[in-house]
Order: C-alpha cells, then sequence, then structure tokens
C-alpha cells in the first residue's frame, strides 16, 4: 500500500514537469544548537537552517514549525505579516 502511494506521488511530480531528482543546494549558515548556545549573537539575524521539518501548527496568521538538524531541533515562529500571503 505505501510502495503504491508513493509511485503514485512520483508520478504526479513527473506529470507536473518536476523533477524530483533535482539536487538543490541550500546555504546553511548555523545548527540549531549553536543558535540556542549563542542565542544573544544571533537575535535579530536571518539564519539559514537546514534540516527536517517535523511538525508546524498553523494558527491563523502565525505558525511555528520545529526542524531537526544534525545537531538538535529548533523551532521557528512565521508571520502572514512578514512573510506576505504567498
Amino acid at each position: 500500500m505505501q510502495l503504491r502511494v508513493r509511485r503514485e506521488k512520483l508520478d504526479n511530480l513527473i506529470k507536473a514537469g518536476k523533477n524530483p531528482f533535482e539536487k538543490v543546494k541550500y546555504n546553511r549558515t548555523a545548527y540549531s544548537q549553536v543558535i540556542k548556545d549563542n542565542y544573544a549573537e544571533y537575535e535579530g539575524k536571518e539564519v539559514g537552517v537546514a534540516g527536517r521539518l517535523i511538525s508546524k501548527r498553523i494558527m491563523g496568521k502565525a505558525s511555528f514549525a520545529v526542524i531537526l538538524d544534525g545537531k538538535g531541533t529548533i523551532q521557528s515562529y512565521l508571520s502572514i505579516n512578514d512573510l506576505g500571503d504567498d
């Protein structure tokens, strides 16, 4: 069952003209634990964190996301006022 669902998702991506195996480069600037250990240094700055999205909570115009990277987890706050409607 699970294998069939995955193959259907793969087929849908290919039909939409997307390459599901495309390598994407992302510029990580820090790990989660480094940010938490040195919060005063990072406060108010833009930071690039890369990892697996393990949970998200959407609450109207505000959302929270938890990202798991190689050093731990970190929660981010997202606001529609900052990001825009798109």
